[in-house]
């Protein structure tokens, strides 16, 4: 009996302790990309009671069925797993779809621009363009300086703009990567 309740002690800290986890893991990606919720806030919240409902599955399971509750934390870990797989390879297809650029994907899904520059400059030969062409390509923009800004991304407490450098005869002659400390609004 006492053997039976430590194996089940020591199962349901680890499926506790795993959970926090993956939670955790999840949450510090969410964060950084912000992917989810940018995407989709039911998305979001579907997720969010589906977490609640996995905290609670070993207790329901071991409530209304005649399982072990170490076989009711098996069983919920699974089920874990399998729904935080389908959270990794959904935001995954997500990104790869930022990938390719388009003007409404740029207009659209502006914390995603990153992922689009390189699409962008193989697409559009932008230096040598004019900066009116600029603006009908990708929209509004930051002006500082002789260079058209767009927000690029946030790294590190800092925001990065994706800057277009033009001449005297508004031709872009330069494209580079500045920090918000540089670039004043």
């Amino acid at each position: 009996m006492k053997k039976e309740i430590i194996i089940n002690i020591i199962f349901c800290l680890f499926y506790y302790i795993l959970t926090i986890a993956l939670y955790s893991l999840f949450f510090v990606t969410d964060i950084i990309v912000g992917i989810i919720v940018f995407f989709s806030k039911p998305l979001f919240w579907i997720i969010m009671l589906t977490s609640i409902i996995f905290l609670l599955l070993p207790l329901l399971i071991k409530r209304y069925s005649n399982v072990s509750f170490v076989k009711s934390l098996i069983i919920s870990l699974i089920g874990l797993i399998l729904f935080f797989a389908l959270i990794v390879i959904s935001t995954l297809c997500m990104l790869k779809k930022m990938e390719t650029f388009t003007p409404e994907k740029w207009q659209k899904y502006p914390n995603f621009h990153y992922m689009m520059e390189e699409d962008l400059e193989k697409k559009y030969k932008l230096i040598g363009m004019k900066k009116n062409e600029i603006i009908e390509l990708l929209g509004e923009q930051i002006e500082y300086d002789n260079m058209m800004c767009y927000y690029d991304s946030y790294i590190a407490t800092k925001e990065k703009y994706y800057c277009l450098e033009y001449d005297e005869n508004e031709t872009i002659k330069k494209i580079d990567i500045y920090s918000s400390d540089i670039i004043k609004k």
